[in-house]
């Protein structure tokens, strides 16, 4: 296991320790935490380290546990407005890149989850765009 530390959770500075959705609503409304991460700024940090695992032959099939927030700065990365992302706590998801040009995002995006012990995957309902 290799832990990257670029991806954490978005720093949400001054905003630690307020309630989540006052937070979250902020965030919405375009606001930036004081002394925290801004949407640029995490995009920007998502980028290097999606970089740095996709271009290194020795991650055959990296395995990313991380919180959902990141893949809001994915979104930004990409230019696609920041989502409300229904993503299930301890919720897996299997990034495939795409082919198809006409979606903006280079990836295709599945649920997975265990069904009569096997490995059973869906389309991310958010994923489609």
């Amino acid at each position: 296991m290799i832990e990257e530390y670029d991806l954490r959770e978005i720093m949400a500075g001054d905003w630690e320790g307020i309630p989540y959705m006052d937070a979250r609503q902020r965030w919405a409304d375009g606001q930036s935490p004081p002394n925290g991460e801004n949407l640029d700024m995490l995009a920007k940090r998502m980028k290097g380290i999606f970089t740095k695992i996709l271009s290194n032959p020795n991650y055959e099939m990296p395995f990313i546990a991380a919180h959902g927030r990141l893949l809001n700065g994915l979104d930004h990365l990409f230019g696609i407005a920041p989502r409300s992302l229904q993503i299930e706590n301890c919720q897996l998801l299997k990034f495939a890149p795409t082919e198809n040009i006409s979606k903006h995002y280079p990836f295709d995006v599945y649920s997975l989850s265990m069904e009569e012990g096997h490995i059973h995957e869906e389309p991310a309902p958010w994923s489609q765009i």
